[in-house]
């Protein structure tokens, strides 16, 4: 299973975060609903920004912070 991930994203760290993410579904399969539902932040040269569930078909959302103007 290594050797598929590797071949997919030549990176150590990553094998290691989806061998971690796979451990925490099979202790506990509603953990897929909370990865599911999690948001995506995304860093735009035009601010931070939400990647909404469907994307790319649906546009990204800006994130608007209640300090700015």
């Amino acid at each position: 299973m290594a050797d598929a991930l590797y071949h997919h994203n030549n990176s150590t760290v990553y094998i290691h975060a989806v061998q971690d993410y796979a451990r925490e579904l099979g202790a506990d399969p509603r953990a897929f609903y909370g990865y599911y539902y999690w948001q995506v932040i995304f860093p735009h040269t035009g601010g931070p920004v939400i990647l909404p569930a469907g994307y790319p078909k649906v546009r990204p959302a800006p994130i608007v912070y209640p300090d700015e103007p």
